[in-house]
């Protein structure tokens, strides 16, 4: 897990198995989300509604999370807050592993912040992440309407552009591809917007096109108008185009069969995932690394 964050893994005293038939993720503005949580990554945690494990798979920042109590009844904590608040609380004795003692939490000392405007070295963009180094990713102020790939359905191919959370790493590999002759830049429009933006920018990973949904929304669940409209005219006031909250992005990543890549949108709750026909016109961002 990512350098700075708080990891506590405790039993809580309060609950009966009726109670824990779900995690439920709590969000450091005191958000609740009943949740089947799929996967906690180094900055994201997946996660599906509790409500509709069926349905779409939705995705919120570790920083915008105080801590997740697990069906089991451990929790892990993200935020000193949280360990001092459940630490307070009376606890049962352990049933797995021990309680571990948190780690002091690391503060960033980047010039740069999520949502603000960066502009050096001749790379202009909104700055969507920032670790704790100072390193970041950057979004292109503009965008394109382009399809993943040209070819049909029945004459796809599957690449392996697997990387879910490095869209350069995607980038990369389809470099090298057409330097061995396997395949063209130009049938591959949307990275080929990308690739002719200049040194360095990639085709967004599909983790990367939900975290920057998770900013344009505030990491808010509900509808928040003044976010995106700010995150809009932020785009706006340095040439950019805005966001559209209804259509889809594509990534790099690819889907599950040969003629799918992963796709979001910036809609009312958090982002979600859905797999979209290569040779459908989508939305594409480029993203640029700090």
């Amino acid at each position: 897990m990512k350098k700075g964050f708080i990891t506590l893994v405790i039993t809580l005293l309060c609950c009966t198995g009726s109670a824990l038939a779900q995690d439920l993720i709590v969000k450091t503005d005191g958000t609740k989300i009943e949740a089947e949580v799929l996967e906690v990554g180094e900055k994201d945690i997946k996660y599906k509604k509790a409500s509709y494990k069926e349905g779409p798979t939705y995705l919120v920042s570790i920083g915008n999370v105080a801590y997740i109590r697990y069906a089991n009844g451990s929790t892990d904590i993200f935020s000193q807050e949280a360990t001092d608040r459940l630490a307070a609380q009376p606890a049962a004795p352990a049933q797995g592993a021990a309680a571990r003692r948190p780690a002091a939490r690391t503060v960033t000392t980047s010039l740069y912040q999520p949502g603000d405007f960066y502009d050096e070295n001749g790379i202009r963009g909104i700055v969507i992440e920032v670790d704790d180094a100072g390193h970041g990713t950057v979004m292109s102020l503009d965008e394109a309407n382009l399809r993943w790939s040209e070819f049909k359905k029945n004459e796809a191919k599957r690449l392996g552009l697997d990387d879910q959370h490095d869209g350069s790493v995607n980038q990369a590999a389809f470099a090298r591809m057409v330097e061995e002759g396997k395949v063209r830049w130009e049938d591959f429009p949307a990275f080929k917007w990308c690739h002719d933006k200049g040194d360095g920018w990639y085709l967004p990973a599909i983790n990367e096109i939900m975290r920057i949904g998770n900013l344009f929304n505030n990491g808010r669940v509900r509808f928040d108008r003044k976010a995106r409209e700010a995150f809009n005219d932020r785009l706006k006031s340095h040439g950019g185009e805005k966001l559209d909250r209804l259509m889809y992005y594509f990534s790099s990543t690819e889907g599950d069969k040969a003629s799918t890549a992963l796709t979001s949108h910036m809609g009312v709750e958090p982002p979600f995932v859905d797999q979209t026909q290569k040779n459908i016109s989508f939305l594409v961002r480029a993203m640029h690394k700090f």
